[in-house]
């Protein structure tokens, strides 16, 4: 295990695109999971409107450093991947990570393989770190995959779904979400703002309470939010039954 910085939304690592566009759904669910389901659009940079390498997708799923007492599947996972950098995907981690986490990528219909994750630890805590930065333990899954240059040309779009368990916090859960953009310019990334949104959904009764300063679309409520993501800002919602 290492300590790096990590991101959330899928980010170019290689190659000449930048993420154009994000749609993502996170509900929060009554077991302790958010189903995340999110439409990615990637298009070529100005500089190079006829890609020919394929691009390089980095792609990260944030899990709490330490299950409850009711979450037995992801503790058996967290114990099975916490001694090694890179957990190829086979056997019972195999078993253990669809039973926990499942995650589907698709790119122009098409199912994307992976084969393994890498696995770091993300820490931002401290006495000198102020309270609206701190950042709870968590665990960071990168998956990296190759998306052909040909599907850039249209426009490609990206899908994703998965479960994301929640971090346990006393009598609640905290949801982590850190959004990193690479590739576009911060006056670029406002002035197509509206390219990108998050809405974070509960029910049964459950509350949302923002504990990060967040941009909304539309008014925030109890049981929805419609964000406005943010370079590097993260999203830290608690959920009180």
């Amino acid at each position: 295990m290492f300590i790096a910085a990590a991101m959330a939304n899928p980010m170019v690592d290689y190659g000449e695109a930048y993420m154009h566009s994000e749609d993502l759904t996170i509900s929060i669910e009554p077991g302790g999971d958010a189903a995340f389901s999110g439409k990615f659009e990637f298009q070529p940079l100005p500089q190079y409107q006829t890609p020919s390498m394929p691009v390089e997708l980095e792609i990260p799923i944030w899990i709490p450093e330490t299950a409850s007492d009711k979450n037995g599947a992801l503790a058996h996972f967290l114990a099975a991947i916490r001694l090694d950098r890179w957990k190829p995907l086979e056997g019972e981690i195999r078993a253990l990570f669809e039973e926990v986490i499942g995650l589907k990528i698709e790119s122009a219909g098409k199912s994307v393989p992976y084969d393994g994750f890498w696995v770091a630890a993300y820490k931002k805590t401290g006495k000198d770190v102020p309270a609206e930065k701190k950042y709870p333990e968590v665990l960071c899954l990168t998956f990296r995959v190759l998306i052909d240059a040909s599907q850039l040309k249209e426009g490609s779009k990206l899908m994703l779904t998965y479960r994301q368990p929640l971090i346990q916090a006393g009598d609640s859960e905290i949801l982590f979400y850190r959004p990193i953009f690479k590739n576009i310019s911060p006056e670029t990334l406002g002035k197509n703002s509206a390219n990108y949104r998050i809405t974070v959904r509960t029910k049964g009764g459950m509350k949302l309470e923002p504990q990060s300063d967040l941009k909304y679309r539309t008014k925030p409520a109890s049981d929805e939010l419609n964000i406005i993501p943010e370079h590097e800002k993260p999203i830290i919602i608690k959920i009180k039954k």
